[in-house]
């Protein structure tokens, strides 16, 4: 309870933030356990494979090309951090440490992928493939078919720059939120959809893995940013404390 109520101090939304979490986990966990991953490539997919594997739009402009864009924000993203003049709303400090937790992310599941023996569904026997399921729970356990597909990379080019809809939504110190919130936030849902969607037809990732890549990296930046929000908090608050001894000297 003390964790809630120190949230509440901090800012009104931020309590919705983490709660909009949990009940992110909470309905992936569910999702895991229920039959829904395979019934879903059951319906998208045939014995022959996926018919949608490399259907135009959705392979080169969807993913390939959307890759790109992604790369392009990234990139923007520490041009934003370095070169943009501090504004009332962020610091130098505080866009250079939001482009590195987007950066984290990216790194995390680049690093998870590679830990993971879980093969992509059209890798496997039901839908074409040559190896069998392997869930990826079963950690240690080979599939054969050497993919490395969980949790989905694709996914976190966009579930990756959570930290700026965050700090979008939860501005420092109870600032006035940034004029670009609904832009922020609609282009991030759109992104989020569309990378899931598009590899879960194509027969790349079951839905799970873009859900588990949404967990990690908002589970992530949520905690990194609720921490960096007190560090600002004590900094203000010692700041004023030493307001009045500097006036008297």
């Amino acid at each position: 309870m003390k964790f809630w109520r120190s949230l509440k101090d901090q800012h009104p939304i931020a309590g919705y933030l983490w709660r909009g979490w949990l009940t992110l986990l909470i309905l992936t966990l569910l999702w895991d356990a229920s039959p829904l991953d395979l019934a879903t490539m059951d319906l998208i997919g045939t014995v022959n494979g996926f018919p949608l594997q490399h259907q135009t739009l959705l392979e080169i402009w969807l993913h390939d090309r959307l890759r790109i864009v992604g790369w392009f924000i990234y990139l923007s993203g520490w041009a934003w951090a370095f070169i943009r003049k501090p504004s009332p709303i962020f610091r130098r400090a505080d866009r250079v440490f939001l482009m590195a937790m987007v950066t984290v992310n990216l790194l995390m599941i680049v690093g998870l992928k590679h830990l993971s023996q879980t093969s992509c569904p059209w890798s496997v026997q039901n839908w074409g493939g040559t190896v069998g399921y392997v869930s990826h729970w079963q950690w240690g356990i080979a599939s054969g078919g050497g993919d490395h597909c969980f949790p989905s990379g694709h996914a976190s080019s966009a579930w990756a720059f959570v930290p700026l809809v965050l700090a979008a939504w939860w501005p420092l110190g109870g600032r006035v939120r940034s004029a670009a919130l609904p832009w922020i936030s609609s282009a991030f849902a759109i992104g989020v959809v569309l990378t899931a969607i598009t590899q879960t037809l194509r027969g790349a990732h079951y839905p799970s893995h873009s859900l588990w890549t949404g967990v990690i990296c908002t589970g992530t930046s949520l905690m990194a940013w609720t921490i960096w929000q007190r560090r600002w908090a004590s900094r203000q608050a010692r700041a004023r404390r030493l307001a009045p001894a500097c006036d008297q000297g």
